[in-house]
């Protein structure tokens, strides 16, 4: 059983559960029955955003969030839960955490610079970099790759990788995982629907290296890292420990017992390479996208391609996808950008305005196959809703229709 994506009906059949019961118990009266998790909003007036947070905690049990706002030149972070199930020791406001598909934008972002270099172009056919790398190299376009319309199908659908507690220990090189994609049939036409896939950014990642000569770690490093002034942040190959204080990170697949946890802090991230492998905080989060929508990495026309999007399956959350970036709605119409991002483990959205100077990125430390994980959604968009609209996206008690009816597309677990 494959465990790479939530399962459409485990989500449709917890926001049902919300629509019937209109409020989780726990947040019906949080007084009621255990102890409310430690958490923290200092002295501000976002204690609605921080009750939005507590809701995957207390009413799906996941184990702790960290949620940290910059607008303008003021910073504030909101935390809820425990960083260790077996201590509850509180989660620690400035831990590192595995950011997952956040590295698709900054992927993006070496491609673009390459782009100005005049070093590589977005209608270059996949082949000019990377002959006979999938069968239709010579048709998949740079471009195709960064907005997921390649037609290729994911190397995360090959049974190699359905058992996470597997493959988390093995050790991948990036052919490898292209050869696990060339081993599925193709989702569709290059340039057809949008697909989102994996291997669409380790192949980028290859581009960039062939195209450069250097290793991508080295070029995140000093085209991204370094400029941004993201000194917390790393691009792990095999390297299994979290650097710096950090939450430990939870699974739990479909079918495992309510309330269980399994722990996966370190793993082998070479699975994940240049789809989903950042290492990070989320103050370095909200430098990366502060600095790319500030200008300080690309020109305002490369950054206008980057939020040009295709539509997506998932027009009520997250309508278009553009070259690494996403967009996602809001009650009020403010127009947010950013990434998401799933890995054993961990779970990251990370959104803001286009001018850099408001910036939201929240980490969660646990990653579940069941219908769990539609409450860490909601509780996060909602969070995100108030911080940029006042209110919130969808109330408990009343979300909308349309939410039944599919997942979104945040909701991957893996990428």
């Amino acid at each position: 059983m494959k465990h790479q994506r939530t399962p459409r009906a485990l989500v449709c059949g917890a926001l049902a559960a919300l629509l019937a019961l209109g409020a989780p118990p726990a947040l019906a009266d949080p007084g009621a029955g255990s102890a409310a998790p430690p958490d923290t909003n200092g002295d501000s007036d976002r204690s609605a955003m921080l009750d939005a947070l507590r809701l995957p905690v207390e009413a799906a049990g996941y184990p702790g969030i960290q949620l940290r706002v910059r607008d303008g030149a003021d910073e504030e972070v909101l935390t809820t839960g425990v960083a260790d199930l077996g201590t509850g020791v509180p989660t620690p406001p400035d831990g590192v955490f595995r950011a997952a598909s956040v590295t698709k934008s900054l992927v993006a972002t070496l491609v673009l610079q390459l782009v100005e270099e005049d070093r590589l172009a977005l209608a270059d056919p996949l082949a000019e970099h990377l002959p006979g790398s999938v069968p239709t190299a010579d048709r998949v376009t740079v471009e195709q790759l960064l907005n997921h319309t390649s037609g290729l199908t994911d190397y995360l659908e090959d049974a190699e990788f359905d058992d996470v507690a597997e493959y988390s220990r093995r050790t991948y090189t990036p052919w490898d995982l292209v050869r696990f994609s060339g081993a599925q049939d193709p989702v569709g036409e290059p340039g057809g629907e949008f697909s989102y896939a994996n291997i669409n950014y380790v192949l980028l990642g290859l581009v960039v290296e062939s195209v450069t000569g250097e290793p991508l770690e080295v070029l995140l490093r000093e085209r991204v890292f370094e400029p941004a002034g993201m000194a917390n942040s790393s691009f792990p190959l095999t390297e299994r420990e979290l650097p710096g204080p950090h939450s430990l990170g939870y699974y739990r697949l479909a079918g495992d017992p309510a309330g269980e946890w399994r722990e996966l802090t370190e793993l082998n991230p070479s699975f994940a390479w240049a789809a989903y492998a950042l290492v990070s905080d989320t103050a370095d989060v909200n430098r990366f996208y502060r600095a790319l929508f500030g200008g300080e990495l690309v020109s305002p026309e490369s950054l206008a391609l980057m939020t040009d999007g295709v539509p997506t399956t998932d027009p009520t959350l997250f309508p278009q996808y553009g070259l690494g970036l996403q967009t996602l709605n809001t009650v009020c119409g403010v127009p947010l950008v950013g990434h998401t991002g799933g890995i054993p483990g961990f779970l990251t959205y990370s959104f803001g305005t286009l001018d850099g100077e408001r910036h939201v990125t929240v980490s969660g430390n646990a990653w579940a196959g069941d219908e769990s994980v539609a409450l860490f959604h909601l509780g996060v968009v909602n969070a995100i809703n108030l911080e940029f609209c006042g209110e919130e996206w969808a109330p408990v008690g009343n979300v909308p229709t349309v939410l039944t009816e599919q997942p979104p597309l945040g909701a991957a677990l893996n990428g």
